[in-house]
């Protein structure tokens, strides 16, 4: 007892120091360990879920914008956005706390997901353009919900949020001065109110197809008639006999495609956006199911049309010469995919599961056969600059080989880019040809990173346990370390040297600004990202930094 008794004071003791700690650390916050993270804090906090960089107003930097994960109030649990900015003022200026935007927002008005990288529509004084969703039950199908877009200017300087309407469609010209706002669904015709910076208002019919030229609203009218909206003038009429139009960009600038509403579909033709001309096309490509534009804009690529479907003629028009070529499939095309290499003037196409390329000028050839398997999309079957092409060899699941091939030469050896056992992430071409490669083995976010020389056939190394962000000419910013579903070491890696610096330690979001021309990781380039520590530290939330 008396034991108890001498033991009790100095418990009470050690227990009162550990109380005023405990208080002292939540009165002033207790630091963690290591450095604190590059940049300057903005905001404070652990509530954010992603940062992003916006358009600005014409001539303004880049506005940073915030965006939390609001509970699901709808009987499908459909997730929606709380969306919030913050400004990034002078060194030595105040900083404010975040101002509110909109609540309740689609994660489909920031381009369809929830990353750092999805755009948002913003006008040239910087005024964005958001989505509200709600849900309720549906009254035509019990048990279903139904859900209602609603369509919001918000101003971001004086949080004034101004409803555009339910159902709502947006255009934006390509200065930004000027925006077509439609109304009503799919119901056609359909009523653009097109604005200008002035304020004034144009309202007009289309039946669909509507886009901004430049700055000049194309559109089709109830009359088939193709008509233009310039700034500040009347409508005019292009052409006629229109049943509807394709607009494609191409290096020499925009194209339209005509469907002509006179003659059984298709019929196309083109028109001149600049010379106001339309221009009829040789029978073989006027009368295809598909047209494929080449990058340049020279090329019209084109599949016969359906009366001819068992062996349809594949057409190769030159718009500069006016010449068609004509070449028939030696068998029924099967997955047909064009795709037009990278810098190259030249199709490649799936038939028959063969891969067949064509050379303006030159027949169609076979270029691989069935024994190798090719991945056949728009944006993962070359590299950037069409030197190489990619193969894959299925393995267990989803670890799937991915060799690279060359283009041009039949005698080089396909190099295996993921080693076995292992899945390949992503794969990013520099500009100079060498590729920057992710693979993983038990998680997609904590890959071995390696830089690849094609040409010199070398693999080096670069980091391990992480995940790419963004790239620039010599440099990669990578969340390293990562932990499985929570955060990482944000860290650039010089690409010469193989060299780190460690930006900041538990990241989770991250955003470049990348509204500047050239190397997106130059330095002097802005980056925000968001901290939240294992316990709640004084360094969560928002920081931004300049790039060393």
């Amino acid at each position: 007892m008396g034991a108890r008794e001498q033991m009790t004071p100095g418990f009470s003791i050690a227990r009162s120091h550990v109380a005023r700690a405990l208080c002292l650390c939540l009165a002033t916050g207790c630091l963690p360990a290591g450095d604190p993270p590059a940049g300057r804090q903005l905001v404070k906090g652990r509530s954010e879920d992603f940062v992003r960089f916006v358009d600005g107003a014409v001539g303004q930097p880049a506005r940073i914008l915030l965006s939390r994960q609001q509970p699901a109030e709808n009987p499908m649990g459909f997730s929606s956005l709380a969306l919030s900015t913050v400004d990034d003022p002078p060194p030595g200026a105040e900083i404010t706390p975040p101002r509110a935007l909109l609540d309740r927002v689609s994660p489909n008005a920031l381009g369809g997901c929830g990353s750092a990288q999805c755009g948002v529509p913003v006008d040239s004084v910087g005024r964005l353009y958001l989505t509200r969703s709600t849900y309720t039950q549906s009254t035509s199908q019990p048990g279903f919900t139904q859900q209602h877009d609603e369509l919001f200017r918000v101003d971001p300087e004086t949080g004034t949020q101004v409803s555009l309407g339910g159902e709502s469609r947006l255009q934006l010209s390509a200065d930004r001065t000027r925006t077509a706002v439609a109304k009503g669904g799919d119901q056609l015709p359909l009523h653009w109110i097109v604005s200008e910076p002035g304020g004034e208002e144009t309202m007009v019919l289309s039946l669909n197809n509507e886009r901004f030229v430049g700055n000049d609203f194309y559109f089709r009218t109830p009359e088939a008639e193709l008509r233009r909206l310039r700034p500040g003038g009347e409508s005019e009429v292009l052409t006629g006999d229109v049943g509807g139009f394709e607009i494609r960009d191409s290096e020499r600038g925009p194209v339209v495609i005509l469907a002509r509403s006179g003659s059984p579909p298709p019929s196309w033709a083109l028109f001149d956006p600049v010379g106001l001309v339309a221009t009829a096309l040789p029978p073989a490509t006027a009368s295809a199911r598909q047209l494929v534009l080449s990058p340049s804009g020279r090329y019209i690529f084109s599949v016969g049309g359906a009366d001819r479907a068992s062996r349809p003629p594949l057409t190769l028009f030159d718009r500069d010469t006016g010449e068609e070529l004509q070449d028939v499939s030696p068998e029924p095309i099967l997955g047909f995919e064009p795709i037009w290499r990278p810098g190259h003037e030249e199709l490649w196409l799936l038939m028959a599961n063969d891969v067949w390329g064509w050379k303006p000028g030159g027949r169609l050839m076979k270029v691989v056969d069935t024994a190798v398997t090719i991945i056949l999309s728009d944006r993962s079957l070359f590299t950037g600059d069409g030197r190489f092409w990619y193969s894959m060899q299925p393995g267990v699941g989803d670890k799937v080989q991915i060799f690279l091939r060359s283009a041009d030469d039949p005698g080089y050896e396909p190099l295996l880019l993921n080693p076995k056992g292992t899945g390949l992430a992503s794969v990013q071409s520099l500009a100079d040809g060498r590729l920057v490669v992710e693979a993983w083995i038990s998680d997609q976010k904590r890959n071995d990173i390696y830089l690849v020389d094609p040409v010199a056939r070398t693999a080096r190394a670069l980091a391990s346990t992480g995940n790419v962000v963004a790239i620039g000419r010599e440099r990669v910013l990578a969340l390293l370390h990562w932990v499985t579903g929570g955060s990482g070491d944000l860290t650039m890696i010089d690409l010469p040297t193989g060299a780190h610096t460690r930006l900041a330690e538990n990241v989770y979001s991250v955003a470049v600004d990348g509204s500047a021309s050239g190397d997106l990781l130059a330095p002097g380039t802005r980056v925000g990202y968001l901290v939240r520590n294992r316990i709640a530290s004084p360094f969560d939330g928002l920081w931004v930094t300049a790039l060393p």
